[in-house]
């Protein structure tokens, strides 16, 4: 036992850094800056709120009042009088999508597809000025692209299936005068790369496609706001990284916007009203620089913007201003008004609650086995090393972890652990060939550098050798299960969160949305390719398994399902194994949308952390 590690006398603020009120998600009305949607956990749970972003002052109105908290996003209509949003089960992201009355704020939600046998989500887009909403169901193993026509007195009519497809259709666009439709989709690749598809939207025929062949990724972000302009503003990974580019498919004409100043990942955020300027991020090593480009001057512009991450940064209605939620590793979500010239603060509309002073995360880098340059985000306690160490991954595994707040990172600090996470082999923005270097042979990679980041932090004078416990949730909660009985001699124990110990068992019981996706990354079904499935399962490894485990997982679960951890816990238990498996009664995002349960699952950490490393 090190001196770091004193949990006779817990920290008694720890607490303070779950329970003050967070920013999580907000939205506002494109035709209607009045109205605004905003996430927070001031109630205990996640809840949505109505909220006028011209009055700072003025009170929030809540709108839903889910058991457990509702961690689904609402999405504004465009003229502010409706929020959409999925109704599902005890969080299981299986139901119908409804609407809630922003005019009527006493009105039950109304389920806009009452006739429709329950289904997964793949997106809502609403689109209300020309009378049109979309969205994409999935169903009896199809993805289903749907419209429906609003009246002007908000009566929903016309339903229209315009696509159906068995592979993945997503990210639903409608042009500014509703008359097209854009999709992704991967049928062309079979892989999570895709190709971007118009539709007309009334008679569902494809008009065009944009892909820029083998090996490459197309995603729709953002139509023009402007009737008459047919353009879309994408995003290719052609040339390695994520570049930028305008597409019209009625006229076929396309224009890179390749900028000599911008060499890492450029992901447009938003394209202004009047369509011409483009708010550009940049993300660098997982830290952000943010651009504004004008499309009439050919003028790119860096902002000087706090360093932290920026989420929803969109521009207001014209252009001056850009409006994010902006956050640090000591700092929670606080929404504010950046100048869309400088960058520079200009107000702030809503902050979080009042915690106490955290400890800042530092970027560090280090090789894999393979040679790959991983990134990750270092806290470290007060004192001096070596400490025990929380290694952590995140999920996905087509994500990035960013400088952002963790109330589990301060806390493990505040108990005396140093807390790495990696941007492993396979996270995004660091170009197409990390991403994809782990598509059809998942968690070798991953594991070699989970192993290099624990050397690292050895060598470094950090991490005590003996004291080293992965961690993660989702995909990282499977890195965690991976890492412990592929490499059992390298930790003390391992925490995992809605994890997946078996993938054959995981395309059975999961959701449809994400059964396709499993197959991309996989490179075919269980039938196709059983080898790979179970040499990338962590069932396979539990006779190797050495260390403690410890699960928090969700009954309710369809991302990543009860079964298999049920399994895999009998196995462990079969074979002498030390495991503890702690359930909840809801889905995937359940023991983060509940304040009191997060709280509880960090208490079980701590004990669990303490015991093994007696």
């Amino acid at each position: 036992m090190t001196e770091n590690l004193n949990l006779q006398n817990e920290p008694a603020d720890w607490k303070e850094w779950y329970n003050a009120p967070q920013l999580k998600f907000y939205s506002i009305a494109k035709q209607n800056p009045n109205v605004g949607l905003v996430a927070s956990t001031e109630t205990g749970t996640v809840q949505w709120y109505i909220w006028n972003p011209t009055d700072p002052q003025a009170d929030k109105v809540q709108i839903t009042n889910t058991p457990g908290g509702h961690p689904y996003p609402l999405f504004v209509s465009a003229d502010g009088r409706y929020a959409y949003t999925l109704k599902d089960e005890k969080g299981n992201e299986i139901g119908h999508f409804v609407r809630y009355s922003l005019e009527d704020l006493g009105a039950e939600a109304e389920d806009i597809t009452p006739d429709l046998p329950p289904y997964s989500a793949f997106g809502i887009n609403v689109f209300s000025g020309t009378g049109k909403i979309g969205f994409v169901a999935v169903f009896n193993g199809t993805f289903h692209l749907f419209t429906l026509d609003v009246a002007a007195d908000g009566t929903l009519s016309n339903r229209k299936e315009l696509v159906t497809s068995k592979a993945t259709l997503g990210n639903v666009q409608f042009s500014a005068d509703g008359q097209t439709v854009f999709a992704m989709t991967n049928e062309r690749t079979g892989t999570p790369a895709t190709s971007l598809r118009a539709y007309d939207a009334t008679t569902g025929k494809m008009l065009a496609e944009l892909w820029d062949g083998t090996g490459t990724s197309m995603i729709g972000m953002y139509p023009s706001k402007i009737k008459g302009d047919g353009r879309i503003l994408c995003i290719t990974n052609q040339s390695g990284v994520e570049t930028c580019l305008l597409w019209n498919p009625h006229t076929g004409e396309r224009e890179d916007l390749i900028f000599d100043e911008i060499t890492a990942p450029a992901i447009p955020d938003d394209w202004s009203a009047d369509g011409s300027k483009i708010l550009i991020a940049c993300m660098d090593q997982a830290a952000e620089k943010s651009y504004v480009y004008d499309l009439i001057t050919k003028q790119l512009t860096r902002l000087d913007i706090e360093p932290g991450t920026y989420s929803l940064s969109k521009f207001d209605k014209d252009a001056k201003h850009i409006v994010a939620i902006w956050q640090d590793a000591t700092r929670p979500g606080t929404l504010m008004k950046l100048d869309a010239e400088t960058g520079k603060l200009k107000q702030v509309l809503l902050s979080a609650g009042e915690i106490p002073p955290g400890r800042p995360w530092r970027s560090i880098t280090f090789k894999s086995a393979n040679g790959a340059t991983i990134q990750g985000w270092l806290g470290v306690p007060e004192g001096e090393g070596p400490f025990p160490t929380i290694l952590e991954t995140h999920g996905g595994p087509t994500a990035v972890k960013t400088n952002l707040f963790s109330a589990d990172s301060q806390t493990w600090m505040e108990h005396g652990y140093a807390f790495l996470s990696i941007n492993y082999q396979g996270s995004t923005t660091f170009g197409r060939d990390f991403q994809e270097s782990i598509y059809g042979n998942l968690g070798e990679l991953e594991v070699q550098d989970m192993v290099a980041a624990r050397e690292w932090l050895i060598d470094q004078g950090i991490a005590d050798p003996d004291k080293v416990i992965p961690m993660g949730g989702s995909y990282g909660g499977y890195l965690t299960l991976m890492a412990l009985g592929v490499e059992p001699d390298l930790w003390a124990g391992g925490i995992a969160f809605v994890a997946i110990a078996d993938w054959a068992i995981q395309y059975e019981d999961t959701a449809e949305t994400l059964r396709a996706y499993q197959v991309s990354l996989l490179g075919g079904t269980p039938a196709e390719v059983p080898e790979q499935y179970a040499k990338s399962s962590p069932i396979t490894y539990a006779e190797r398994v050495t260390a403690p485990v410890m699960i928090m997982q969700g009954r309710n679960d369809t991302r990543t399902p009860a079964r298999p951890i049920a399994m895999y816990e009998e196995k462990l238990k079969a074979l002498g194994k030390h495991i503890e498996l702690h359930w909840f009664e809801t889905g995937h995002a359940g023991s983060r949308a509940d304040i009191s349960k997060a709280i509880e699952f960090m208490e079980l950490q701590l004990d669990f952390a303490k015991r093994i490393l007696k």
